[in-house]
């Protein structure tokens, strides 16, 4: 094999091994999964799960994870996975309830 076609076999690797490791590292610092019995999480599951079906979207393609954070926030990623941080699980259902909604619009208008 000649030297040129190493190298850039070499460097396709390597920009490769770099997509697929950077795929790994998405999660939010301090982000997790509550026990599916968890009070908080049925409750967020179930107000995910209302939010995708009025916006006519599949709700079975959603996953949430929490963060751990007093702040009250939602973040959305492109693969349909929502994080929300403790401060909002705490919140009053309505406000909950229209943070996540907020999100789903995001990953369904884009």
């Amino acid at each position: 094999m000649s030297t040129p076609t190493m190298w850039i076999r070499r460097r396709l690797t390597a920009v490769a091994t770099g997509l697929m490791l950077s795929g790994c590292a998405t999660a939010p610092d301090g982000s997790y999964y509550a026990a599916p019995t968890d009070p908080g999480t049925v409750v967020m599951s179930q107000i995910l799960y209302r939010a995708a079906e009025a916006g006519g979207d599949d709700p079975q393609r959603y996953s949430f994870a929490f963060i751990k954070s007093p702040t009250a926030a939602a973040y959305s990623d492109e693969d349909a996975t929502f994080y929300f941080t403790d401060g909002l699980a705490r919140q009053p259902r309505p406000i909950v309830e229209a943070a996540v909604a907020h999100e789903v619009a995001h990953e369904i208008l884009g």
